[in-house]
């Protein structure tokens, strides 16, 4: 992974998280996705009420949602977040 400060760092990779991504990664951010890779939907065989997606695994949903995301560059890691802190110039993300 490139040693380069993220203009962008999302914890989680479910549907919101990977939507913010690719929003950013379409807008030439350079942006990291943290996520542990357990959604709490990861049980569910269907999705329902999702746009385009009625009847649709949730599994299959994030998959095509990182395949789009990498295409604009967005890169991910999976990890947990442990903590947040404030710096003088951004926030250090410490993993677990």
């Amino acid at each position: 992974m490139n040693t380069q400060p993220w203009d962008v760092i999302i914890v989680g990779g479910g549907a919101a998280g990977l939507s913010a991504a690719l929003m950013l990664g379409r807008s030439r951010r350079r942006t990291l996705v943290i996520d542990t890779g357990s959604p709490r939907n990861r049980f569910a065989a269907h999705m329902h009420g999702v746009l385009g997606n009625e009847g649709s695994s949730p599994a299959d949903l994030i998959e095509r949602g990182r395949t789009e995301a990498a295409g604009y560059g967005v890169e991910f890691l999976a990890d947990a977040v442990e903590r947040v802190d404030e710096t003088g110039d951004g926030v250090r993300v410490t993993l677990r």
